[in-house]
C-alpha cells in the first residue's frame, strides 16, 4: 500500500475562444485512505451543488468564499481550505480520483 495519497482533478477550462482539458492535484496528501475517500466524497457533493445557499449547508462549505473554495478533512480530523480551481465560468469537473503518491525514482517520462 502507498504511504500517501492525493486527489487528482481532471477538468475542462478555457476562454471565449475555446476550451481544453487540464489535470492538477489537490495540494494536500493523506496517509489514511479513509480520510482521502471522505475528501473525495466532499468534492463530489460540492461539485454537484450549484446553489450557494445549498453549498453553505454542506460540511465542506467555506463560509467566506463558498463559490471559490471548500474545506477538506485531513488525517487528523482538522479541515483545510483549498481553492476549487475546477469550478468557474469556463471550468467543468470531468473526474476526481484518489491516486497513490509514488516515489519519483520509480517514474520515467521521456
Amino acid at each position: 500500500m502507498a504511504d500517501e495519497y492525493t486527489i487528482k482533478i481532471t477538468y475542462m477550462t478555457g476562454n471565449s475562444f475555446g476550451s481544453h482539458q487540464e489535470e492538477d492535484e489537490i495540494p494536500l496528501t493523506w496517509k489514511d485512505v479513509k480520510a482521502a475517500k471522505k475528501a473525495l466524497l466532499w468534492i463530489k457533493q460540492f461539485s454537484e451543488t450549484t446553489d450557494t445557499e445549498e453549498l453553505l449547508k454542506l460540511p465542506c462549505a467555506c463560509q467566506e468564499y463558498p463559490d471559490m473554495s471548500m474545506m477538506l478533512p485531513r488525517d487528523d480530523g482538522t479541515l483545510r481550505q483549498i481553492s476549487t480551481f475546477w469550478r468557474g465560468y469556463f471550468e467543468r469537473l470531468i473526474r476526481a480520483e484518489i491516486v497513490a503518491k509514488s516515489d519519483p525514482d520509480m517514474t520515467y517520462e521521456p
